[in-house]
């Protein structure tokens, strides 16, 4: 009927002790395997929203410093508007403006004509209208219409000064129509990258420990359950082989029926130990009986085989008194023939 109700009953050839031990140990193991599943996940999870905000208050921060830049060219501009002042006036005031290490305002006018780079004269009057980074990007296209727009970012990827590889810029941008100018500025936001690499690095570092933490914390665990574990199955397999070897004994005919089962500190086998006992008990009377009744069968045996020897001594006796008999009526009858 089990083979019925279990279909892989007959595959599952294991000791009572090789199942307590998967009993008490593959769960653990499934629970710690999931945890870590999962707990990776969520930090990973965790770790993608993290560098995704970071990304946008770096950037944010990134914004709002070259905005106040621009806010600066406006406060300066502001006596200019006032006066009226020509472009070249605009333009010479703007050039002589620095900030940080080595920054400075470029400008360009509506046509994508350059009409400002700091203090530098490279590629003043050329149009670059059609200038395009290295993914295709029309960039002064953008910054003119992100200044007309009222104010507005771009970014695109340019070389650094002294190297060949493009690195992502961000540029702001500002339209003054009395001098058809876009005004802008901009810098480098590789950094960005690089911290949010390294961010992302130690993140992964930490979610690492995170994880061999509860890899050790699991051993640990196991190790102690093992332990447990052990200690449980000998109160379980110590009574079992207490019973098998007596039901051995039985089988062997070697048993000892004065003999009897110890106390066990477990409930169910001290209840199977009090049963066998009894067991015992009534197959202890079951053989004194049968012992009694046999010797009482061989007494009796022993009284048939005497009064049955009697009873040949006494036939033996009538065998020899009958031949007398007849060799006595022999004799009388050989007599009479004789006399007559």
């Amino acid at each position: 009927m089990l083979k019925a109700v279990l279909p892989g009953y007959e595959t599952m050839n294991l000791t009572i002790k090789a199942r307590l031990y998967i009993l008490a140990i593959l769960p653990l193991i499934i629970i710690a395997a999931g945890t870590m599943y999962f707990t990776n996940n969520e930090l990973q999870e965790l770790n993608s929203a993290h560098m995704s905000s970071a990304r946008n208050n770096m950037m944010e921060s990134k914004q709002q410093e070259l905005k106040s830049y621009l806010d600066i060219v406006d406060t300066v501009l502001t006596p200019l508007k006032k006066k009226n002042a020509s472009r070249e006036e605009v333009i010479a005031e703007l050039s002589n403006i620095k900030f940080g290490t080595n920054g400075y305002f470029f400008g360009y006018d509506s046509k994508g004509v350059r009409v400002l780079l700091g203090q530098s004269t490279n590629g003043m009057g050329n149009n670059y209208w059609t200038l395009k980074d290295v993914n295709g990007f029309l960039l002064i296209q953008d910054i003119i219409k992100q200044g007309k727009s009222g104010g507005g970012y771009t970014t695109y990827y340019f070389p650094k000064p002294g190297e060949e590889k493009p690195s992502p810029k961000l540029a702001y941008s500002l339209y003054f129509s009395q001098w058809d100018i876009i005004v802008g500025t901009g810098f480098y936001i590789d950094d960005v990258d690089s911290t949010l690499n390294a961010m992302k690095l130690e993140s992964q570092e930490l979610a690492d420990s995170a994880i061999i933490t509860i890899a050790i914390t699991t051993l640990v665990i196991v190790i102690i359950v093992g332990l447990f574990a052990v200690m449980v199955n000998q109160s379980i397999i110590r009574p079992l082989n207490t019973f098998d070897r007596s039901i051995a004994s039985f089988a062997d005919g070697d048993a000892d029926l004065t003999a009897r089962m110890e106390e066990f500190n477990v409930p169910e086998f001290n209840r199977l130990g009090n049963n066998f006992n009894l067991f015992v008990v009534s197959l202890q009377s079951i053989v004194q009986s049968v012992s009694q009744v046999s010797t009482e069968v061989a007494d009796e045996t022993t009284n048939m085989s005497d009064r049955a020897t009697q009873v040949d001594e006494l036939a033996s006796d009538q065998r020899e008194e009958t031949e007398q008999v007849a060799t006595a009526m022999t004799e009388m009858t050989t007599t009479a023939n004789e006399i007559s």
